[in-house]
């Protein structure tokens, strides 16, 4: 399903801050299983949008259940590595309780740009994986919030994921400036620390179902893990 090893394994770049690039991390089956949904949802998203598409969505699109569980169990098995690849980066934030990860699609529409930012500090680890379709537009990385520093990109490749944690320097943007649709799958890893201050933002942003449905999730034992 997914060649866990590569997470902790694979070199880490420091130009200009620390992250990763993995080919390849899903196996040819799970990716293909993502790519069809991928390019189902495509559809879904407005020029100069985006749409963020949770699991509990799926089913409710027509997406078949397939789709659900391949999540699920790739957000487990990711999980059993997030405190190994935390190591790997200096300075990191590591858990002494355990983890929790929320995946999801991540549809840019045509015409999409977004701005230079860091990821939420509430996150210990992003890992996002290009998706569909065959040629686009990969991630900007800056060493400052200015458009100024770009400093280089990530290359969009199908079944390429960008790994970074979120910290002062760790600025990128995306943009799609393209007439089709852009789609990564996306797993934003917190530590245990953050669920309730995770939860408390899910809530204010009025986000009930995502939250109700992440609550039941994790009370099956999926999507979290302890240490």
């Amino acid at each position: 399903m997914i060649n866990i090893e590569k997470l902790p394994t694979s070199p880490l770049i420091t130009d200009p801050w620390n992250h990763k690039v993995i080919d390849e991390l899903f196996n040819a089956s799970t990716f293909s299983i993502l790519e069809s949904a991928a390019i189902q949802l495509m559809p879904l998203v407005k020029k100069q949008d985006r749409l963020f598409v949770h699991p509990f969505k799926l089913e409710s699109l027509g997406i078949d259940a397939t789709v659900y569980n391949t999540l699920i169990e790739c957000g487990n098995m990711l999980l059993t590595s997030v405190d190994a690849t935390l190591r790997t980066f200096p300075n990191s934030k590591k858990s002494t309780l355990g983890y929790f990860c929320l995946p999801h699609f991540a549809i840019s529409g045509p015409q999409y740009s977004y701005r230079v930012h860091n990821d939420s500090m509430h996150r210990a680890l992003t890992i996002l994986t290009y998706v569909t379709p065959k040629d686009s537009f990969g991630t900007n990385i800056y060493e400052t919030i200015s458009l100024d520093s770009f400093a280089n990109q990530v290359t969009w490749k199908q079944n390429r994921t960008f790994v970074l944690t979120p910290s002062d320097s760790s600025w990128h943007s995306w943009a799609n400036p393209s007439d089709i649709a852009r789609v990564t799958v996306d797993f934003t890893c917190h530590k245990l620390e953050s669920l309730h201050e995770v939860l408390a933002h899910m809530r204010e942003g009025d986000k009930d179902e995502l939250t109700e449905w992440f609550l039941k999730e994790m009370n099956n034992g999926n999507l979290i893990i302890n240490i």
